[in-house]
């Protein structure tokens, strides 16, 4: 395989980036409210239309397909990227679209390990106990091809039900 030249962008990757992770990144997901499969809300390219939610995101399928019913801007996350980019750059091109997003991708995994290394996950008590029991019975039911599907439901809810007592008695704790 030849080496790619300075400047080549992969624009069938570019597209497969979580419009999820763009929307975080320019501080519009909090803005959106959930419907579904959808984000709806104002749009973050016009700013139009909080009252009817006219912006929209499909946020299960690729390519993240988008519109705005206000300012008719329409595509995938490589589009929404150039729309964004347009509204400072009149000049932004799906190059430069892609290009901010791929940086994009490299911050947020730069934000995304930050935040593992600041937050220390401590575990409850006595969870592993549970957790291990619950991996237990799955793994034991799908040995026996769950023919017995109402052991296997009266198991993991007491495994459940065990996992909310630890929960509850950390919550006392503190």
């Amino acid at each position: 395989m030849a080496d790619k030249p300075a400047g080549w962008v992969d624009f069938a990757e570019v597209r497969k980036i979580p419009m999820v992770d763009v929307l975080e990144y320019v501080g519009w997901l909090e803005k959106l409210e959930r419907s579904g499969d959808e984000l709806k809300g104002a749009c973050p390219l016009c700013g139009r239309g909080e009252e009817k939610q006219s912006f929209s995101v499909n946020v299960v399928k690729l390519p993240n397909v988008f519109f705005c019913h206000a300012c008719k801007r329409k595509g995938n996350v490589l589009d929404f990227a150039v729309f964004y980019l347009q509204k400072e750059k009149p000049e932004a091109d799906l190059k430069a679209g892609a290009a901010w997003l791929a940086n994009l991708v490299g911050e947020i995994e730069q934000r995304r390990n930050a935040t593992e290394d600041e937050t220390e996950i401590k575990e409850p008590e006595g969870l592993r106990v549970h957790v291990d029991a619950l991996v237990n019975a799955v793994v034991l039911s799908l040995e026996r091809r769950l023919e017995r599907r109402e052991t296997l439901v009266r198991d993991l809810t007491d495994i459940v039900l065990g996992v909310l007592e630890v929960i509850e008695r950390r919550r006392g704790d503190e």
